[in-house]
């Protein structure tokens, strides 16, 4: 009698899963894409705030010139650390990005069980525009990675008491110029972020389902 009973509340397990619609399976895979993001949205704060350090500290580099060369050495290590640290939560930033797009890689074989061909085609975009996403963050992440590594040169440069002003020029140029790809890369990811975002409500709407924001 125990084993059928047992056998039975596995059964209707199995049925209720069996149940759940296509349109719920997205909206989980989704919601649960969302929080494997979180550890992205943890870095924004503090890497806006080493990148203002760190801008202050190239001020006061360059208001001492050549006035005062130990501090320029004591200002351009305390630059390096912040470089570092920021090269760190940019690594964690991306790790997570990728969490995100192994749980979001889930969505193409439930697409398929869709019935509805309005909200098949729903689901077919925001597939698409997340996969754009993904990749404009890649894009990001290697530019941002590109200018740090810019930045590191700089700063080695400034410690060095012989160096010559065009050697100097020329590395802050390449800095400006690494950056400026980072602020295009950025300013892309952040407008598809804003598609996918209000296209992904849309099909919530269209399949019926009630957003929890709890």
């Amino acid at each position: 009698m125990i084993r059928f009973c047992i056998l039975l509340m596995c059964l209707c397990v199995c049925l209720a899963g069996c149940q759940t619609k296509p349109e719920e399976k997205i909206y989980q895979i989704l919601e649960d894409t969302v929080s494997k993001e979180k550890g992205f949205q943890n870095q924004q704060s503090p890497l806006a705030k080493l990148e203002s350090e760190e801008t202050a500290i190239f001020e006061q580099i360059m208001d001492l010139g050549t006035k005062d060369f130990k501090k320029v050495v004591k200002l351009s290590d305390k630059a390096l650390l912040n470089i570092k640290e920021r090269k760190e939560r940019m690594d964690k930033e991306q790790a997570s990005m990728l969490l995100s797009q192994k749980e979001f890689l889930k969505m193409k074989s439930v697409m398929t069980e869709l019935k509805d061909q309005k909200l098949k085609d729903e689901a077919s975009l925001l597939y698409d525009l997340m996969g754009k996403r993904y990749a404009t963050h890649e894009m990001l992440y290697k530019a941002y990675m590109t200018g740090l590594d810019a930045d590191q040169k700089l700063y080695e440069l400034l410690k060095q008491k012989d160096v010559s002003l065009n050697n100097l020029e020329a590395q802050i140029n390449a800095t400006n110029d690494s950056f400026s790809s980072v602020m295009k890369a950025n300013k892309k990811f952040n407008n598809e972020t804003k598609i996918y975002n209000e296209k992904k409500l849309e099909f919530y709407k269209h399949a019926g389902i009630e957003k929890n924001n709890s």
